[in-house]
């Protein structure tokens, strides 16, 4: 950790709360349900989704008890949305009012009002930023590129010149600091394999000088107060993934699809201790029961089970390994019956007799672009053959979601859920993207975790739709 950021520690660092209710109340000009997201410790960090309903007079309120300072976002009508920050025990009032159809204006009041307004006036400039320095998905994220380095720099001076100077409470001001160091220090990590994607390359040998992760001896890696930090969270997975399990595989370490979990979760336990370690391992645990038949990760959700027994993080794998024995090859996948992009009205069990392949994904999500663009040319093929392709959003944002639909030319039916936390979502047990189920001709499931590989997935598809 360099000078710099250790006396910003020293200054503005970790605050300790005492657990109190904290009330975000305000009014809508909707009378859509308001929805208020967030992750907490107490909950092992799994979002959770509080809804309100709007009175007559448009009013609506949330009251819930929490120990730690924590991001949320409020959702009010149609795609529109604030970011707070929240302190136990803080009474914040949100008041939206309508400019135009198009226009939203936010008042904070009380709490941390000063901060939220900082918020939105950064996600302003941000978006104006991005208008004007567009980086495409396709790049995402290419730290030598103009735009992602203007864009970090962007958000460094800007929390030097507006953050640093304000009266914001010190631990909000830590928070904005820390995750804009992980977010860079995450982007720097995800660096080499997005470039050797975007140059062809199966790997990342040799794309970057072997002093490349000296960049990682100026943070901490193991850094337990900034775990509430959802960049922090990712930075830590990233960093067993995509440095520490990258750097064995440069070195001829070999795994396959059913021993990567197993692997990463033995890494964790070897790089983290305590609630880091926790988090991690469940939601390693989490991908596993996603990806790869349940029984190749039994021996690390028992050890789990044991090693967090008593926290949160314990009762979430156990909540989820429940879900997943009932997605297991055999059943009837559960029912989704939504609109499609074009307001077509969308039942799964209609399509008894194809092959279906349904595929969570989000528009912001870059590994499921990459899969997408590495299968295009199979599923041209597939596609002649009578197979369906369903793409499920998670997207929160529908001009964004339909969007990318029609910039990255994805060909099949398309549906979008509210988040991860939608009732669609919940009975499918998506806790990470991408995600893919194959369903056969007879409704039911066929493979809850499909090969990973192009070729693999592709004939994997077509036995399936020859049966």
């Amino acid at each position: 950790m360099n000078f710099s950021n250790l006396i910003f520690l020293l200054l503005f660092g970790f605050t300790p709360f005492i657990a109190s209710a904290t009330i975000v109340k305000g009014t809508s000009p909707y009378k859509a349900n308001v929805k208020l997201y967030f992750a907490l410790p107490e909950s092992g960090y799994e979002q959770e989704v509080l809804k309100s309903a709007v009175d007559m007079d448009g009013s609506f309120y949330f009251e819930f008890n929490h120990s730690s300072a924590v991001r949320a976002f409020i959702i009010i009508g149609p795609e529109k949305s604030a970011s707070l920050f929240l302190v136990p025990g803080d009474t914040l009032s949100v008041e939206f009012d309508i400019i135009d159809s198009d226009s939203l204006i936010v008042h904070f009041k009380g709490g941390e009002a000063l901060g939220c307004q900082l918020l939105k006036e950064e996600e302003q400039e941000r978006s104006a930023f991005l208008l004007k320095n567009y980086c495409s998905p396709r790049e995402l994220p290419n730290l030598h590129s103009e735009c992602w380095g203007r864009y970090d720099q962007f958000r460094l001076d800007r929390y030097h010149k507006i953050w640093l100077p304000s009266n914001v409470h010190p631990s909000f001001k830590n928070y904005i600091y820390q995750e804009i160091l992980y977010s860079i220090a995450t982007k720097r990590i995800l660096y080499p394999m997005f470039h050797a994607y975007n140059l062809g390359m199966k790997t990342d040998s040799g794309i970057v000088d072997s002093d490349y992760y000296s960049f990682l001896d100026t943070i901490l890696i193991e850094n337990p107060e900034d775990l509430d930090i959802p960049e922090y969270r990712s930075f830590t997975g990233y960093y067993v993934w995509n440095y520490i399990l990258s750097e064995q595989k440069r070195k001829g370490f070999e795994y396959n699809q059913d021993s990567l979990y197993p692997i990463l979760f033995d890494i964790t336990d070897s790089v983290f201790t305590g609630e880091i370690a926790c988090y991690q391992k469940t939601r390693l645990v989490e991908l596993a029961l996603q990806k790869t038949p349940h029984e190749s990760i039994q021996l690390r959700y028992q050890k789990l089970l044991k090693d967090c027994a008593g926290t949160p993080y314990a009762e979430r794998a156990r909540k989820n390994y429940r879900k997943v024995v009932m997605l297991k090859p055999g059943n009837v996948p559960p029912a989704i019956v939504a609109s499609t992009i074009n307001n077509d009205t969308f039942d799964l069990s209609a399509y008894a007799g194809k092959t279906v392949v349904l595929d969570f994904w989000a528009s912001w999500c870059a590994p499921c672009i990459m899969d997408m663009s590495n299968f295009r040319m199979h599923k041209e093929e597939l596609l002649k053959e009578d197979v369906v392709f369903v793409y499920v959003s998670i997207d929160e944002n529908e001009a964004q979601w339909r969007n990318s639909v029609e910039m990255l030319e994805i060909e099949g039916i398309h549906l979008r859920v509210s988040g991860i936390k939608s009732p669609i979502a919940e009975a499918y047990n998506i806790s990470g993207i991408p995600k893919t189920f194959l369903i056969n001709k007879h409704g039911k499931i066929a493979d809850p975790n499909p090969p990973h590989d192009p070729d693999e997935l592709k004939e994997a598809i077509r036995a399936l739709n020859a049966e």
